[in-house]
C-alpha cells in the first residue's frame, strides 16, 4: 500500500514542474505495482556493479567522481556476468557489540541507521526508510538501528520500529574528542564507530534516518570495497562540490583492525587534525582522505543538489536510488519551495 506524501524541492518553472509531476505520477504507479518484500533465495548479482577497477589515485575515485560526478552505468542487471551471493547465516547470530540480548541477525549483510532519544519525526522517517529499502532490494538483508543507552528510545517508538522491520542494538554513547568544539547537533555521531565492531557481519550499509530508497540498492549492498576503507558519496555544500565525502550514506566491511585504529585517533593517542565542528564526518575525511570509494551520486542524492545544481539533478534523476533529505520534510516549506515526492504509507 502506498500514498503520496511530500518533500521540499525548489519551485521550478511551469514546464519543468509539469514534467516533474508527470514523472512523480509514473513513479507512484510503479510503487503501487511492487509487492511487499518477501523472503528470497540467494540472488544473482552483476559483477560489473562492483566497479573496483574504476578507481583512480584521487581519493580512490573514478574520473567522473573527481569532478563530483559518479554515474551508474549498470542500472539494469544483465543475464551474464553474475554470481550467487550467500548472505545468510545458518542460525541467528547475536551481535556481541550490542548490550541487548535480542540484537540478532540472520544475514551477513545489514542495513543500519541511528536514532537518538525521542525525535518523533525521525522515528516516522526511519519507519518509511526501512519499508522503502525492503521494496527495492533483491538480496536479503537485516535492518538494525543503533540506540544510545544514555538517550534511549521510548518503548512505544521501539515497538513501532520493530514492527516495521528494524532490530535494535543498544550501545553506549561515544562522545566527540572535543565536546565543546563540536556542533551540538553532531555531538552523538561518533557513536557510529561502534559499527566497526560488528565483525560477525561482512557488510554494513548505513543510511541516515532522513534518507529514502527509491530504486534498486542490490549493487550497493553487495559492493566490494577492495582496499578502500569506506564507501561514500562526494559531498555538496554551499552550492558547490566539496573535496570530501558525506556520511549520510556509507558502506563498510567491519573489522577489528580498523576499529582499533579509529579509537587510537579518537583518544588522541595518534594526533589527527580535522574540523571538530563537523564531528565524525570531518574526522573520517581527514583520516581516510585517499582511502574512500565513491558509491556514486545515485546512492546519496543530496537535495542540496536539486537546489544548487538543478541541471545536474535532472540529468541523473532517472538513476537515483537513495534520496537524502538534507532539507527536512518536517521543518516546513521554505520560500520558493514546492513539496512533491512519492512515499510509502506507514500502514
Amino acid at each position: 500500500k502506498a500514498t503520496v506524501s511530500v518533500l521540499y524541492w525548489p519551485f521550478p518553472p511551469n514546464m519543468v514542474r509539469a514534467q516533474l509531476l508527470a514523472a512523480f505520477a509514473g513513479a507512484f504507479l510503479v510503487l503501487l505495482a511492487n509487492g511487499p518484500f518477501t523472503k528470497r533465495a540467494p540472488v544473482e548479482v552483476d559483477m560489473s556493479d562492483f566497479r573496483t577497477d574504476s578507481l583512480s589515485a584521487m581519493g580512490g575515485q573514478s574520473e567522473h567522481a573527481a569532478m563530483g560526478v559518479s554515474e551508474n552505468k549498470n542500472s539494469q542487471l544483465s543475464t551474464s556476468n553474475k554470481i550467487v551471493v550467500d548472505t545468510s547465516f545458518s542460525t541467528e547470530i547475536r551481535l556481541s557489540a550490542c548490550q541487548n540480548a535480542d540484537a540478532v541477525v540472520r544475514s551477513k549483510i545489514t542495513l543500519w541507521t541511528m536514532l537518538i532519544g525521542e525525535k518523533k519525526d525521525y522515528i516516522t522517517s526511519a519507519i518509511k526508510l526501512v519499508k522503502s529499502a525492503k521494496r527495492h532490494s533483491r538480496v536479503e538483508f537485516d535492518a538494525m538501528l543503533l540506540e544510545i543507552a544514555e538517550k534511549p528510545l521510548l518503548d512505544e517508538h521501539k515497538e513501532a520500529l520493530r514492527a516495521a522491520g528494524w532490530g535494535v542494538c543498544t550501545v553506549n554513547r561515544l562522545p566527540p574528542p572535543d565536546e565543546e568544539a563540536t556542533l551540538p547537533y553532531f555531538r552523538d555521531q561518533f557513536t557510529k564507530f561502534e559499527l566497526w565492531k560488528m565483525t560477525e557481519l561482512t557488510t554494513i550499509v548505513y543510511l541516515d534516518a532522513d534518507t529514502y530508497v527509491v530504486g534498486d540498492i542490490t549493487s550497493l549492498l553487495t559492493t566490494n570495497l577492495g582496499d578502500k576503507k569506506i564507501g561514500v558519496g562526494r559531498d555538496f555544500m554551499h552550492g558547490r562540490w566539496a573535496r570530501g565525502f558525506n556520511m549520510g550514506v556509507f558502506l563498510i566491511h567491519p573489522n577489528t583492525e580498523d576499529h582499533q585504529l579509529l579509537m587510537k585517533y579518537h583518544s588522541g593517542e595518534i594526533p589527527l587534525r580535522y574540523n571538530k565542528a563537523w564531528s565524525e564526518q570531518a574526522f573520517l575525511n581527514s583520516l581516510w582522505a585517499d582511502k574512500w570509494y565513491d558509491i556514486g551520486f545515485e546512492f546519496n542524492a543530496n537535495l542540496e543538489l536539486y537546489r544548487g545544481l538543478p541541471s545536474f539533478w535532472r540529468s541523473r534523476e532517472g538513476n537515483i536510488r537513495i534520496v537524502h533529505y538534507t532539507k527536512k520534510p518536517w521543518k516546513g516549506c521554505m520560500k520558493s519551495v514546492v513539496c512533491a515526492i512519492n512515499k510509502l504509507s506507514l500502514t
